[in-house]
């Protein structure tokens, strides 16, 4: 061990190794804890063979030890450490110790509570026209109803505003999908004018699709 004890990147890299309770590669372990773990704070948790890391693999991606899991109940009734200054680490190890209570209460083991979990999966958002399609539905108040585009762009997630501008051009070439200026210029707002979209030579910012 390090003569002053793990930092605080390798001490939370290994509890996050042990909330996870699978493999994490640096991405991962940089989502959930802030940082990544390289360099010697890696080696120094290698060789005290707390963690394995796959150096060869891009992200890197680290493994818990049965010496790690062991490390970690042991750190949860270890307090934060003296020289702590910082308010969220002094609170994790309260948590830390909340959950050492529980352990000891129950009679449970840390494999017990910290099952794997798997890799959190890229969101498929669904292409462009289909959201402004079922936005519409939504914001319509009668059937071919005006919409404002104002409204409207904040329901289309995943996609960026040139790539929804684009969906909106293709869609007002097509039967029973019309885009309109607001023909009351001095009631636009600054959201009414970053909403519109341009086709031709107008703004438009009014939506309406004659659909059931």
């Amino acid at each position: 061990m390090p003569k002053n004890g793990y930092n605080l990147s390798q001490r939370t890299a290994m509890l996050a190794l042990m909330v996870a309770a699978r493999d994490l590669n640096n991405n991962e372990l940089k989502e959930m804890t802030g940082s990544s773990l390289t360099g010697q704070p890696s080696k120094e948790l290698n060789d005290a063979k707390l963690i394995t890391s796959d150096t060869k693999a891009r992200p890197q991606v680290h493994s818990l030890t049965d010496d790690g899991w062991a490390w970690c109940a042991k750190e949860l009734e270890a307090g934060a450490p003296p020289t702590s200054r910082s308010g969220a680490e002094k609170t994790l190890y309260t948590v830390l110790a909340g959950l050492h209570g529980y352990l000891s209460r129950t009679g449970l083991k840390l494999a017990d509570v910290f099952t794997p979990q798997a890799p959190r999966q890229a969101v498929v958002h669904a292409d462009a026209e289909s959201q402004i399609r079922e936005a519409y539905r939504k914001l319509r108040t009668e059937p071919r109803g005006w919409v404002s585009l104002t409204e409207l762009r904040p329901l289309i997630t995943g996609h960026s505003k040139a790539k929804v501008d684009a969906a909106l051009t293709k869609m007002n070439r097509t039967k029973g999908v019309n885009l309109i200026p607001q023909s009351n210029q001095k009631i636009l707002t600054a959201d009414d004018r970053a909403a519109m979209v341009r086709i031709g030579n107008e703004d438009k910012l009014l939506l309406s699709i004659d659909e059931p």
